[in-house]
């Protein structure tokens, strides 16, 4: 279902790391319209053969893109991503 003024961008890449693991990877940026701004949202959604261990390393991955996705919200709110 289509929420108007909600914008949805993808990207179908595994990151960093992952890239050598051969494993599939879909970011999601989605950005609803608020009274106040916007709201983004932020998915990276991860799939790849059980014997990888990915539930290991999920945490590490988890934290590199909460703090990029940090300096995103950071920028977007006051020009500078520091």
């Amino acid at each position: 279902m289509a929420h108007e003024g909600v914008r949805t961008l993808r990207f179908n890449s595994a990151l960093g790391p992952l890239q050598e693991l051969g494993v599939s990877g879909v970011l999601t940026f989605t950005i609803a319209p608020l009274a106040s701004g916007a709201r983004i949202t932020m998915t990276y959604r991860v799939a790849g053969d059980a014997g990888l261990g990915l539930d290991q390393i999920a945490p590490l991955v988890d934290t590199v893109l909460t703090e990029q996705f940090g300096r995103l919200v950071r920028f977007s709110s006051s020009g500078s991503a520091d």
